[in-house]
């Protein structure tokens, strides 16, 4: 019933020499054995030759060969005399006759273009065996290996030294990750018996780059020694910066104790700031097929989640195996890790029950991919049923945060898999407010059919809102998308898209219509397309085919504004005509563009920011120059405030060539106002250029040029801006799974271009006004380092100012900050203000040192004690001549403008020492009116405060009583010296 095979032999008449000459055919059927992975490496047939000479003493020139699919195994000019044994091996991989496509991804690199191993064969009559001059080559020569291997019958007992040698460029087409500067050399060397393992395995790396981060040359080595069936495994490796300095280090152990059912590994390791640790421990029970794992990942540094740290990690469980449904209990937690393509926070997943009813939860403060955005609060609970059948998932709770919004599974929903069958659905979540997505699909053969449902459904990176259905079917798909700005306060305009496929074409459509209050806009071909599209399935799962021609053509004259509408740009807005007419033509992987836009009569504001450019005229072209692609544009705007048009002008000259994006640039201001807001505004002349710069990794460029401010006005607000609310937030559930969205940021670490500044800025007329401040600055600065980590080296100088201070001028003497890229960001400074007081003395102010720290100092010529200075400035006589409600209002104003306290050292300063000895809570001395006021406060309960306040005058006393009704709410009672009365309800709300 296994199928059979054939077998002939011939020997013929022997000579003088007793030569008798032998032949030998064998074939095994079909049914013997089958290409289980179906790469045609293998094959259903399998049969023999050999051919050689019988001789008394053995056999003499043989020649052999086995074959079968893509594999032959040959033998020539073989022997077996007087025990010993001789010929030549070639094992010989035939180029595939499907070339890669029917190879897994992984081995279609080395195997689609065949290879050989060959080697001597030598056996001695001391019983031993061995494979000498062995070489071979795979992957069209990129991987080559030499080497020798023996085996010792007597003893049992194997050996192997080997080395392979695999380009770089095999390498990159293995792992895509992967751009280094030479060959990988891998070494195995050692022996093996029945009681005894010895062996070394050792991966060399060159200096290159992966994942786009450039590393020096590294080493890892694998050790094994000990029993064969219960080794030790010891792990060594180091990597070098691309300075060859040490990057990091990898070193563990791996334990299986003979006899026993234990194995255990540990491993410490340290790349740049991470430090890892990692151990696990599995026990099986062969006898009742029970088993307990343990795996503990541990960054020790904990600097997740900055670039190249993991994290921690914990997984645990039990299974037990015997009986017809294996029975799995597993956590896995995790407060911080990245690795494995996943960023996770505050992870909690728990697995338990039979797997054929295997209960899922899941909670996490965040999952997302490496880089990019994910989801955030999340929380799931499904349960899997697992038979010979197939697989049934029912997800009976979910909800996250994804950009902002709020998903919520709105009713349990059901996948079931089998061997030839999908089904899922219906599958409905709630997006936000009102948004809703709904999905279901079926498959089965060759047949397929998904649909998906968008209400009102946001999508807040594209800064949209989407509704309509879109289905995917093996026969014929289609869409039918309306698509609207998410901002609510963006021009009404509304970009429908509908579709359908028909042998495997999916001809597309786009269509504007916008309402304004100057009428309607509408343009009915502003996308039309030609795609290569169609859905087939293979055992009911759907497969894409995307090859063949595509066309997208883009068209449109009218309004910019309505388009600019879906550009997602908050707080910035474009009018103006614009004409567009550009294809893209070709496959979808390598589109081809060509054509152009012209934006005329426009106007650019981005309000936040305070730029203005108007008028604005911007004219671009696309084309493609052989393998390149070129696009140019020029701009000329004004700035807003009339006059000639052209105070800024722009060119930008952008080449792709060999997928790396190379810029060429020029921005001339004359005189322009760059920056027009309520606080700050600049007028400014001068030419930057845009270069590409040489990188290893990412394209890098250079801004470079000098610019010159012909005036600026920075006004110092005097609180928050309206757009900002300044909130006491308190944490009302510290334990809750939400992350912060400053750590959710630095999270993804960035990527991608940088832009390097060498800038000169110098100019004056610099004001800075506001807080009591007028002031006049000068300014000449180098700017160096990026756009996103900019460097000042330079200084900023006083031309002439004064301050108020206690409601006194001061004069600005000198003013200096300095900035200097050697050090911390905070520039350092040099100030000194000073007022002319009474009794001829000069009180002088200065601010010295870094920003971040200054060091305040209150001085006076002729010298003068800090108290009777301050004094002088304040009420015009010595402090030997003023009330006690005047001296402590000047003991107060010199704490607070030096930061020292009056009684020396650091703790509390001249009131709170009163307020102490006075047993209240609260203590202050208000000197800012005509009648300065002492208030004093107590607590007579966790929900009463009374306070008291008193001036001069026996009118201007008062007497506060406040009552906690509640968290949220309390009532205020004042009453007045004059029996006046007031009652105040407040309300409060903490989030």
């Amino acid at each position: 019933g296994q199928g059979g095979g054939t077998l002939a032999a011939r020997l013929g008449p022997g000579d003088r020499a007793e030569r008798r000459p032998l032949a030998l055919t064998a074939s095994l059927a079909p049914a013997a054995l089958a290409d289980t992975d179906e790469t045609g490496l293998l094959a259903p047939q399998v049969s023999l030759d050999l051919t050689g000479e019988l001789l008394p003493e053995g056999l003499e020139g043989v020649d052999a060969r086995l074959h079968t699919g893509a594999l032959t195994l040959a033998l020539t000019e073989g022997r077996y005399l007087g025990g010993e044994i001789g010929g030549a091996l070639r094992l010989a991989l035939a180029p595939h006759p499907h070339g890669a496509e029917r190879l897994p991804e992984g081995l279609a690199p080395l195997l689609a273009e065949g290879g050989e191993l060959t080697a001597e064969i030598v056996g001695r009559t001391d019983g031993v065996l061995r494979l000498a001059d062995l070489s071979g080559r795979a992957g069209g020569g990129r991987l080559t290996l030499a080497g020798e291997a023996s085996y010792d019958t007597d003893a049992a007992l194997a050996g192997l030294s080997l080395e392979a040698d695999g380009t770089a460029d095999l390498l990159a087409a293995l792992l895509p990750e992967a751009e280094l500067e030479g060959p990988v050399r891998l070494a195995i060397d050692g022996t093996a018996g029945t009681d005894d393992l010895d062996a070394r395995l050792t991966l060399t790396l060159p200096p290159g780059r992966w994942a786009g981060e450039a590393h020096g040359a590294g080493r890892l080595a694998l050790f094994a020694n000990g029993p064969p069936t219960a080794p030790d495994l010891r792990l060594s490796g180091a990597l070098a910066d691309p300075d060859g300095s040490e990057a990091g280090t990898l070193a563990g152990t791996v334990r299986l104790t003979d006899g026993t059912d234990a194995l255990s590994a540990d491993l410490t390791g340290r790349y740049r700031a991470a430090r890892l640790a990692a151990d696990a421990d599995l026990a099986l029970s062969p006898l009742s097929g029970n088993a307990a794992f343990r795996l503990s990942i541990e960054d020790a540094a904990r600097t997740f989640p900055t670039a190249g740290a993991l994290g921690s990690l914990d997984a645990q469980g039990t299974a037990e195996l015997g009986g017809d449904s294996p029975v799995l209990a597993a956590t896995v937690t995790s407060p911080s890790f990245a690795g494995f393509g996943l960023r996770l926070l505050g992870l909690e997943a728990r697995a338990e029950g039979p797997l054929s009813a295997l209960a899922l939860t899941v909670t996490a403060g965040m999952i997302a991919p490496q880089s990019g955005e994910g989801l955030e609060r999340v929380s799931a609970e499904a349960r899997l049923a697992g038979t010979d059948a197939g697989t049934t998932v029912r997800l009976s709770r979910f909800a996250a945060i994804a950009s902002g919004e709020e998903l919520r599974l709105a009713a349990p929903a059901e996948a079931r898999i089998t061997a030839e069958t999908l089904s899922l659905g219906p599958l409905t979540v709630s997006v936000g407010e009102a948004g809703r997505l709904t999905a279901r699909a079926s498959g089965e053969g060759t047949a397929f059919t998904a649909e998906l449902g968008l209400q009102d459904l946001p999508l807040p990176p594209a800064g949209l809102r989407a509704s309509g259905r879109v289905v995917l079917a093996s026969d014929g798909s289609s869409l039918d998308l309306a698509l609207v700005p998410l901002d609510p306060a963006a021009p009404d305009a509304r970009l429908a898209l509908s579709g359908q496929e028909t042998g495997g074409r999916l001809a597309l459509r786009g269509s504007l219509t916008a309402r304004s209050e100057s009428g309607t806009v509408s343009a009915p071909d502003l996308v039309t397309a030609a795609l290569p599209f169609r859905v087939t399935a293979s055992a009911g799962r759907p497969v894409f085919e995307t090859s063949g021609p595509a066309r997208i053509a883009l068209a449109y004259e009218g309004a910019v504004a309505p388009l600019f509408a879906f550009a997602n740009l908050p707080d910035q807005t474009l009018t103006g005509r614009l004409t567009l007419d550009a294809t893209l033509a070709g496959p979808l992987e390598d589109l081809a563009p060509s054509g152009g836009l012209r934006l005329a009569g426009g106007t650019y504001e981005h309000t936040e920011a305070g730029i203005l450019l108007s008028p604005l005229a911007v004219e671009g072209t696309v084309e493609r120059a052989g393998d390149d692609l070129q696009l140019t544009a020029d701009l000329t705007a004004g700035d807003g405030r009339g006059g000639e048009p052209g105070r800024i002008r722009g060119a930008l000259t952008a080449r792709l060539a060999e997928g790396t994006p190379r810029l060429e640039g020029t921005l001339a201001l004359r005189e322009a106002r760059i920056v027009a807001r309520e606080d700050l505004n600049a007028v400014v002349d001068g030419r930057l250029a845009l270069a590409t710069g040489p990188s290893g990794g990412a394209p890098a460029y250079t801004a470079s040029g000098s610019l010159t401010i012909r005036q600026a006005e920075y006004f110092i607000p005097d609180s928050l801006p309206p757009s900002v609310v300044d909130l006491d937030i308190r944490a009302a559930n510290p334990g809750s799974p939400a992350v912060p969205k400053a750590i959710a940021e630095e999270a993804a670490p960035a990527s991608g271009p940088t832009l390097a500044l060498a800038i000169e800025l110098t100019g004056s007329r610099i004001f800075v006004r506001g807080r009591g401040l007028t002031s006049e600055w000068a300014a000449d600065l180098d700017v160096t380092g990026t756009a996103s980590d900019p460097r000042l080296d330079g200084a900023l100088t006083l031309t002439r100012g004064n301050v108020e201070l206690g409601g006194r001028r001061f004069e600005l003497d000198r003013g200096i900050v300095a900035f200097s890229p050697l050090t911390e960001p905070a520039p350092r400074l040099d100030l000194q203000a000073s007022f002319a007081a009474p009794d001829g003395v000069t009180a002088l102010v200065t601010v010295t040192g870094r920003a971040s720290e200054p060091a305040i100092a209150l001085s006076s010529t002729p010298p003068r004690p800090e108290a009777d200075v301050m004094a002088l400035v304040l009420f015009g006589r010595p402090a030997a001549d003023l009330t006690a409600v005047e001296g402590l209002r000047v003991a107060q104003a010199v704490a607070e403008l030096t930061g020292q306290n009056p009684f020396g050292g650091g703790g509390p300063g001249l009131l709170d020492k009163v307020r102490q000895g006075l047993g209240v809570d609260t203590l202050d001395v208000d000197t800012s009116g005509d009648d300065p006021a002492l208030t004093v406060g107590r607590y007579l309960t966790d929900d009463i405060f009374v306070s008291a306040s008193q001036g001069l005058t026996g009118e201007s006393g008062k007497i506060s009583v406040e009552s906690k009704i509640s968290d949220q709410v309390s009532v205020k009672t004042d009453v007045g010296g004059d029996s006046s009365a007031d009652v105040s309800v407040n309300w409060s709300f903490d989030y």
